[in-house]
């Protein structure tokens, strides 16, 4: 019997093929490409591994180090509302990297003068894949990555 999840993991490595591919067509074009518009194009996936670390930094500070267990009623308010910030953000671009992003460069690949759209793509993958490395390695500390995934 097939897992009711098969799709949703044929898609997600789907979109990460496809992400990778953009990724490696964007470096060999970056040098010809406006910086400005490279600095938008990975903004949201850079801003989410910026608040990644910062709630790290903030937890760690909060706790004087990594207790055995973190428990969210311990949390200061604006712990929380860290906490909260991170959340929304980390959604936002993973929504953006898995919905918004393959359905807009299947509509830019459409359109051949719009074509060179696609590298800036790209350059929004290359970024996703750092923050992708920063959740899903061992590059956090132990202590907040049993908190994170709980």
């Amino acid at each position: 019997m097939l897992s009711p999840f098969l799709p949703l993991v044929i898609y997600i490595i789907l979109v990460g093929v496809f992400g990778c591919a953009l990724a490696w067509r964007s470096l060999i074009a970056m040098k010809t490409m406006s910086k400005w518009r490279i600095l938008g194009a990975c903004s949201l996936p850079l801003l989410a591994c910026i608040v990644f670390w910062t709630l790290v930094l903030h937890m760690h500070t909060h706790f004087n180090g990594w207790p055995e267990n973190i428990q969210d009623h311990l949390f200061s308010v604006a712990l929380e509302r860290h906490r909260e910030i991170q959340e929304y953000i980390l959604t936002l671009t993973f929504g953006v990297a898995f919905i918004v992003a393959p359905l807009s460069a299947l509509l830019v690949w459409a359109r051949p003068r719009l074509r060179p759209l696609l590298n800036y793509l790209g350059i929004f993958y290359l970024a996703f894949l750092l923050l992708a490395l920063s959740i899903f390695t061992d590059i956090a500390p132990k202590g907040y990555r049993d908190w994170f995934w709980d």
